[in-house]
């Protein structure tokens, strides 16, 4: 049977704290699975998303521990960078001189339907593992709200060390921190849901290759449908290894650290990111982690990153913003009086539209209502007087019948063709982005996303790069067109009643 280990209890157990947290240090022995199951939980245990169809279902898997491998070496082991004083880089440890980066400059890709897009827009999971030359990452941290282990696990292989956190809720109160399931695998509860309305839900994987890092920050989750059965949207950049860590205050390695270490990963994993070089990450992280923010707090999380993100960009400055353009798959309990609070953020007088399919668009799309499980407006909520239902707008799908589960931002300003773009895990609601209420700044979820520059020529998003060391730019592959519509007049949105 499928097990994840229980904490074991310590000297130091308070009363009504059965799990006392496991140390797990570098010389650890490899997990092996007990005779006595009394003390594992049972990953059945799991909650269970309920979608009318199994194309829909995202689902927690069962982890048969017989198919994974047996070697002993250990994740927490291998998870700390070990450089001798006398190497010059890591690629000398490694022997692998050249790099097999693909990406040193950044990049962003649609996911599923490779029908109907350019193809050099389109990336699949497979792509993104491997690098040059086919080369497989031996280490990865994962973070994400649903999981699919069995797929991800074949997916990665049996040699990869994986470390991974994902959204839980443990009936029998199991801990926040670090469970070795298997002498390759580590699984993370995190810590921090401050309600029974918090969900852990970024989507961000680090997998670590000889002498370089790759980062991948998007909107799907680690599940096949997600990758091949909806369209998502992904970030990706690799970056160098260092052969020392780095002393550099980079703010980018100080948010990663930031949500790793409050979602409970391990010190050894988040000591890694010592040793990688941030330096060509020219763009900017914007994280949510659960918590009551006093108004003059320093901790800038949601729209407050955001904010600040988008703050920062010289191009902008001192010009009148036009309109926010959002497309999401999840509303919430979207009101108008949060949307102006939101939107208020990027400049006054300035228009929201939110794409959103009609229930007609999901009907004709390829998987149906049956496999529109994860494209989520409640129907109490819509039908609320306090919904804003004139921002909400249609447009073209890229691959014609193919729904988009991404979530993606952008803005437009008054005479000028300079502009930014959000994508990542926000969804648009409170629970992702955050609530002011008595000078209190509330943040329910944890998330993740990336702010890039843009700018518009000829109807499309343009998103700046190097090239060959020339400043060029690149369209910006989108699961939508740009001539969004108002609804019509008989025209409802897609509705779920949950």
């Amino acid at each position: 049977m499928p097990f994840i280990p229980k904490r074991a209890k310590t000297t130091n157990s308070k009363p009504g704290d059965e799990h006392e947290p496991i140390i797990i240090s570098d010389d650890s022995p490899p997990y092996q699975p007990p005779e006595d199951e009394s003390n594992y939980i049972d990953l059945e245990s799991l909650p269970k998303e309920k979608f009318k169809s199994k194309t829909s279902y995202r689902v927690i898997q069962k982890v048969n521990l017989k198919n994974l491998s047996s070697e002993s070496a250990d994740f927490l082991n291998k998870a700390k960078v070990k450089v001798s004083p006398e190497s010059k880089t890591l690629s000398d440890i490694t022997g692998l001189k050249d790099s097999l980066m693909e990406y040193p400059e950044s990049r962003v890709f649609l996911v599923g339907g490779n029908k109907g897009s350019k193809e050099e827009d389109i990336i699949t999971f497979d792509k993104i593992l491997r690098c040059k030359s086919g080369v497989l990452p031996y280490r990865a941290a994962i973070t994400t709200y649903a999981l699919d282990f069995d797929w991800l696990r074949k997916k990665l292989g049996n040699d990869l060390n994986l470390c991974i956190c994902f959204n839980q809720n443990f009936k029998d109160g199991i801990n926040p921190g670090a469970y070795q399931v298997d002498p390759k695998t580590v699984f993370v509860v995190p810590s921090r849901m401050i309600s029974t309305y918090s969900s852990y839900h970024p989507k961000m994987m680090l997998l670590w290759y000889k002498n370089f890092v790759r980062l991948v920050i998007g909107s799907g989750n680690m599940t096949g449908f997600d990758w091949e059965n909806i369209q998502n949207s992904v970030f990706v950049q690799d970056f160098k290894l260092l052969s020392e860590p780095d002393s550099k205050d980079v703010h980018v390695r100080k948010q990663l650290e930031d949500l790793l270490t409050k979602s409970e990963f391990p010190k050894q994993v988040i000591d890694t990111l010592k040793y990688v070089d941030f330096d060509s990450f020219k763009h900017k992280l914007v994280v949510s982690i659960p918590g009551h923010y006093p108004k003059a707090s320093e901790d800038e999380y949601g729209y407050q990153s955001l904010k600040r993100g988008v703050d920062s960009i010289e191009k902008i400055k001192g010009l009148d913003i036009a309109e926010l353009y959002y497309q999401c798959s999840s509303l919430g309990r979207l009101n108008g009086a949060w949307l102006n609070q939101f939107s208020s953020n990027f400049g006054s007088n300035c228009e929201t539209k939110i794409l959103f399919p009609t229930l007609q668009q999901v009907k004709d799309s390829v998987n149906g209502t049956e496999g529109a499980g994860t494209v989520i407006l409640n129907y109490n909520a819509f039908h609320s007087k306090y919904f804003p239902k004139s921002v909400l707008h249609k447009s073209e799908f890229t691959v014609k019948g193919l729904l988009s589960h991404s979530k993606i931002l952008f803005s437009k300003y008054k005479d000028s063709s300079n502009g930014w773009m959000y994508l990542g895990s926000h969804n648009f609601t409170k629970s992702a982005w955050g609530n002011f209420n008595n000078d209190v700044f509330t943040v329910l979820n944890y998330e993740i996303g990336v702010l890039l520059e843009c700018n518009y020529l000829n109807n499309s998003i343009q998103i700046p790069s190097i090239t060959d060391g020339k400043d060029s730019s690149y369209t910006a592959p989108l699961p939508f067109k740009l001539n969004w519509e108002r609804y019509g007049g008989k025209e409802s949105p897609w509705l779920l009643s949950l």
